[in-house]
């Protein structure tokens, strides 16, 4: 079960993420991010395994905020073959649909950020960690509180959050 800290941080997340001056802002970095990346031309096989976490050996962190913002874009996951694995178990993310990203517009900046071939590693890593340093910034501008976890906890919170909210947890 999780705790009312959490659900209530999951749904000042949600209704801030929905805020048009943050989602602009959010945007703004995200389209930076495209921009740079299209100007280096890093490959991408498009083979999945990025979103395999456990089976990659690779963690992706993100805000509460940039998991809000892409719960509410990214529309439901891909059907998973074993639905009864929570999301910390499966190791991968749920809407990896195949080898492709099932949600590719609504990504968050580690997954825009993140390349498999080892020779854009030191670029792609000062990029995600200058833009990571202006979402973080947003959080103090836009009085949101600042929480930075891995990628699959985080949608678990959400998803627990959202249970309890419920009442069917």
């Amino acid at each position: 079960m999780v705790s009312d800290e959490a659900s209530s941080l999951a749904s000042a997340w949600l209704r801030d993420a929905a805020r048009p001056e943050l989602d602009a802002a959010l945007r703004a970095v995200f389209d930076e991010a495209s921009r740079e990346v299209d100007e280096r031309r890093p490959i991408c096989l498009a083979g999945g395994h990025c979103c395999r976490f456990a089976e990659y050996g690779h963690d992706l962190f993100v805000t509460g905020l940039e998991t809000a913002w892409f719960l509410l874009r990214a529309g439901r996951p891909p059907e998973r073959r074993d639905r009864s694995l929570p999301i910390l178990a499966s190791g991968a993310c749920p809407w990896l649909d195949g080898r492709l990203c099932g949600a590719r517009s609504a990504r968050p900046l580690g997954c825009r950020t993140f390349f498999c071939d080892p020779r854009h590693a030191a670029w792609s890593t000062g990029l995600l960690e200058r833009l990571h340093a202006r979402i973080r910034s947003m959080h103090e501008e836009f009085g949101v509180v600042y929480r930075y976890g891995e990628w699959l906890r985080m949608l678990s919170l959400f998803a627990d959050a959202g249970s309890t909210r419920r009442g069917t947890s």
